[in-house]
């Protein structure tokens, strides 16, 4: 979404590239609020908790991206640019949370290095599995979003020796 965010808006504006742009503005600022609050909530509540919302919020955020498709409503586009971003913000913070409280701070440059190899799996598989249409990826977002709300519940963390 974050790289096909103005083309996708453009086709909500007419091809207006400077209106497409100020609406797929959207996508950096909840990036970065996403960040802050993912922060805060796994503070407050844990790793459990966080990757949940993260995994809701992605959810959300197929079923209304399908939603503006189907719609081409301007106005449902930026609420799925909203709640895709604010779930994309949360993974780096998450990231570098869970990596520090399951596995301590001793080597954590390099576990969150490992950690973070999952957004190379994400750039790769997010275009693939969507089959090259905004519906197929909108599915594959979904997919992924229960997979990782499935795998959430399944992590326990390790004992330490």
């Amino acid at each position: 979404i974050i790289n096909e965010s103005t083309t996708y808006a453009a086709t909500f504006v007419g091809g207006d590239l400077n209106r497409a742009a100020a609406l797929a503005g959207i996508v950096p600022i909840a990036n970065g609020v996403g960040r802050a609050i993912s922060g805060q909530l796994f503070d407050m509540t844990g790793y459990r908790t966080t990757m949940l919302s993260v995994s809701v919020l992605y959810l959300a955020a197929a079923g209304v991206l399908t939603l503006s498709l189907k719609s081409g409503s301007v106005p449902v586009l930026a609420a799925a640019f909203l709640l895709t971003s604010l779930g994309y913000g949360g993974v780096l913070p998450l990231n570098s949370a869970f990596t520090a409280r399951f596995f301590g701070r001793e080597h954590y440059a390099v576990s969150f290095s490992i950690m973070n190899m999952n957004l190379i799996a994400a750039s790769y598989l997010g275009p693939v599995c969507g089959g090259g249409s905004y519906a197929g990826t909108f599915t594959a977002i979904a997919a992924f979003a229960v997979a990782g709300a499935v795998i959430t519940l399944l992590i326990q963390k390790p004992d330490r020796a």
